[in-house]
């Protein structure tokens, strides 16, 4: 989804382009918590979470009967430490070999490692839900606190992006 945003986008709009992607992530988490609030009151706790794995289950099946490896050819390229394209090892021929981490570029690694990184960040849900609980806020009232956090993620994805867009990204980062 990132790689199609970034095909279609220009250097003008780029940004703001990732920042609806934002907006969307977080307002469906905030359609998500308020189907549950709703659904919680109807439907015993365990039978919404039955019923919330449903749709991962029916992605698993998909994946497993649907979709299939495309064959690794013998002269596939592969990554050099650069990043570039790099004609194959004679030693290569299976899969592992030509996917293994280790042929990768040293870029991707890094791109990756960070990704990595930066996605330990979403655990401040988890802290925020964490520290309400230690504070003894209602049960009842958690998600109302989530859906409020998730509501501003949503509101200040979108604008930020923009606004990276027409001023400088890292100033907007800071």
């Amino acid at each position: 989804r990132d790689a199609i945003v970034a095909d279609l986008s220009t250097r003008a709009n780029r940004a703001t382009n990732f920042g609806l992607i934002e907006f969307f992530d977080n307002f469906g988490a905030v359609l998500g918590i308020l189907l549950s609030i709703f659904l919680v009151q109807l439907i015993p706790l365990k039978t919404l979470f039955l019923l919330a794995a449903i749709p991962s289950f029916i992605s698993v099946l998909l994946i497993f009967f649907f979709i299939q490896d495309a064959p690794l050819l013998k002269n596939t390229t592969q990554l050099s430490n650069n990043g570039i394209a790099s004609p194959p090892d004679q030693n290569q021929g299976t899969r592992n070999d030509a996917m293994g981490w280790r042929h990768f570029g040293k870029n991707f690694r890094l791109i990756n490692t960070s990704n990595l990184l930066f996605s330990l960040g979403f655990f401040s849900y988890s802290f925020l839900l964490l520290f309400l609980q230690a504070k003894n806020f209602a049960l009842v009232s958690i998600p109302i606190y989530y859906l409020i956090f998730s509501l501003s993620a949503s509101l200040f994805s979108w604008g930020s992006g923009h606004l990276a867009d027409k001023q400088s990204r890292r100033l907007v980062i800071a």
